[in-house]
């Protein structure tokens, strides 16, 4: 578990007064303008609504009310803000109608921040001053505890496994829920929309768990304001993204969209080739509802049962790559050992989406005034491109650009990639057996082995 002091980066207060202006009033120890813009663009609407909604419930309470948290993405940083309305006979704080409390933090964990800003918040409404938040800060930076806040009380874990509620989403969606899957475990663009801000990020943060494997939350784009086009820039790659406004028109936003509100789900024409249904994906679906159904609702048999799909699908990968006689899976062999075409494109996709763990050697060959490209996938010598191994690095950019390796890596340096590997969590999966003078019928290729390939298509 990661301690707040390695963390937290930042503390800041909004304000909003009762002319309605709305200010950066204190930072610690610092800020940016595009820091600035990002927090107020979003913390502006939040606290007119909680000023205005609570303002008669609040007139005659002496500190106030906290609001709901919610949490957004600013660069590579976490950003939680904790709305509080100010009670109307608070004497701390006579000209400040609401204000709101923002950590900046590298890691992803909403309810232990949510616990941190609820403390800091009761401290700056009942004395009016930010040396009281400072006070705070200093404390759960050097002792890990503030008021009645203790960080032991909080596992990293449980803000991941334990609050993304996937049976929610099943409730919701149905056998939809695999399009989810399938939009995750091909890195595909996926906008979700709702008028309400706790609705969307509830849904938002049950997404990566989909695809456990990658332990990635950083795709989370969890509140963009799609009114200002800088936060619509900032839409690049892979990424699940949050809206409070609908975007159903803007399909060159997103790859799969989801609205909330009117329960569905809706595919870019664009992308309608990569969510075609195949048996895999019937496959998944009615064992999603299955386990929900099944089960206690819990999130843990569901990504296990999701993860165990994974697997299968990248170890059928691996057998239809044994079935070639010299390791080499392309876009046409897949076509040639499974007649459904869709099938085919589906497990192509898949290949291409782990890049980050093995090499897709890329050759190129030049004919007069045309130029052609072949892509082929190289499972029988394959290794993890990290940062550890620059010599790796230099062999795959040779390849890219069309220049062929020298020689393989030794036995020496396979071992110590391993090894790095390993320590990454990032396990190399075993290299295909190169194929004999039999083909597909060779060693490690058995013929029941080869009928289990073929049952892709049933």
């Amino acid at each position: 578990m990661a301690a707040c002091c390695e963390t937290l980066e930042g503390v800041h207060i909004a304000e909003r007064d009762h002319n309605g202006d709305v200010m950066l009033a204190w930072s610690y120890p610092g800020s940016d303008a595009a820091l600035d813009a990002h927090v107020l663009r979003r913390c502006a609407p939040e606290l007119e609504r909680d000023a205005a909604g609570l303002a008669a419930a609040l007139k005659h309470e002496g500190v106030g009310a906290v609001g709901s948290l919610f949490w957004t993405r600013f660069q590579a940083h976490w950003v939680y803000v904790l709305p509080f309305a100010v009670g109307g006979q608070n004497p701390a704080l006579p000209q400040v109608a609401a204000f709101a409390v923002v950590l900046q933090s590298k890691q992803f964990d909403p309810e232990k921040h949510a616990a941190i800003c609820g403390e800091m918040a009761k401290a700056y409404a009942s004395a009016g001053t930010p040396l009281k938040v400072l006070e705070g800060y200093l404390s759960i930076m050097t002792l890990s505890s503030f008021g009645g806040f203790s960080e032991d009380r909080f596992a990293a874990e449980d803000a991941k496994r334990g609050a993304a509620p996937i049976g929610w989403l099943i409730e919701l969606f149905g056998v939809e829920v695999v399009l989810l899957w399938t939009a995750l475990l091909l890195k595909k663009r996926v906008l979700v929309y709702s008028n309400k801000l706790p609705e969307l990020q509830r849904c938002l943060r049950v997404l990566p768990a989909l695809v456990w494997h990658r332990d990635n939350w950083n795709i989370l784009r969890p509140y963009v304001c799609a009114s200002h086009e800088e936060d619509l820039d900032e839409l690049q790659g892979v990424f699940c993204a949050g809206v409070t406004e609908p975007l159903d028109s803007r399909q060159d936003l997103w790859d799969l969209y989801v609205d909330l509100p009117a329960l569905t789900i809706t595919v870019a024409d664009g992308a309608r080739k990569d969510f075609t249904m195949t048996s895999v994906h019937k496959d998944v679906a009615g064992a999603l509802i299955s386990t929900y159904a099944d089960g206690d609702g819990s999130n843990a048999a569901i990504i296990d049962m999701l993860a165990g799909k994974t697997r299968d699908v990248i170890a059928k990968l691996e057998m239809l790559a044994e079935a070639e006689e010299d390791g080499l899976l392309t876009g046409a062999a897949l076509h040639g050992q499974l007649s459904n075409p869709v099938l085919a494109h589906y497990i192509y996709a898949c290949m291409y989406t782990y890049m980050h763990t093995y090499i897709l050697t890329t050759a190129h060959t030049h004919t007069h005034t045309h130029t052609h490209t072949h892509t082929r996938t190289n499972l029988r010598r394959r290794w993890p491109i990290s940062s550890s191994a620059p010599h790796l690095q230099n062999a795959w950019q040779r390849m890219q650009w069309g220049e062929t390796p020298t020689r393989s890596p030794s036995r020496r340096t396979w071992a110590r990639t391993r090894q790095r590997s390993l320590r990454m969590g990032c396990p190399m999966p075993v290299r295909a057996r190169a194929r004999g003078a039999a083909g597909a019928m060779g060693r490690g290729m058995t013929k029941s082995r080869l009928n289990e390939v073929r049952g892709l298509e049933d």
